[in-house]
């Protein structure tokens, strides 16, 4: 329930915004939630997803954007108490619990200082909450990353964790970056 896209930060912020567009065209706003964590530098790119009724709470009191540290800590409040009551559920009742939140971090700076984010990559089990960070390193993802997509000029790759061909050709790409920033 945690992956990572890198890449060239042009294109990393383009397929992005693609997965958000094409995630809010097959399913509907009570199914499921968006959660936005991006810079205000990136404001521009990203402003269109404040129009989406994806990123509201069910009240339409709040919406699920944080550009800032303080709009950081509201989110983040929010969905604590979220995270609480879903520990709470049983694994077979989870699959009638909605909606499902997808967080799409854009902002290393702003997901470390969301306790939101540190409680979902703490957790084991998939309580229909998923991160999707988009930064341009392999090294700047969390290391709980089971999903990492690098973008390469027209293409890209699929790294899975838990495909062991696929995670020890991860495992060398991290130990050669690793001894390369070294």
């Amino acid at each position: 329930h945690i992956s990572g896209v890198i890449g060239q930060r042009k294109q990393v912020v383009e397929f992005a915004k693609g997965l958000i567009i094409q995630l809010a065209a097959l399913y509907s706003y009570d199914e499921v939630k968006f959660v936005f964590l991006f810079d205000k530098e990136e404001a521009e790119q990203f402003g269109f997803v404040k129009w989406l009724p994806h990123v509201w709470s069910d009240d339409n009191k709040f919406r699920f954007i944080a550009t800032n540290t303080d709009e950081v800590k509201e989110v983040s409040a929010h969905f604590e108490r979220i995270i609480e009551n879903r520990e709470q559920i049983h694994d077979t009742d989870m699959e009638d619990v909605k909606p499902y939140y997808i967080f799409f971090s854009m902002s290393k700076t702003l997901a470390a200082r969301a306790e939101m984010m540190k409680k979902l990559l703490a957790m084991k089990e998939n309580i229909h909450m998923s991160i999707v960070t988009f930064y341009d390193e392999l090294r700047s993802l969390p290391k709980e990353c089971s999903m990492v997509v690098e973008l390469l000029g027209t293409g890209g790759k699929l790294f899975d964790k838990n495909d062991i061909f696929q995670a020890k050709s991860l495992s060398l790409c991290l130990i050669s970056i690793f001894h390369k920033t070294r």
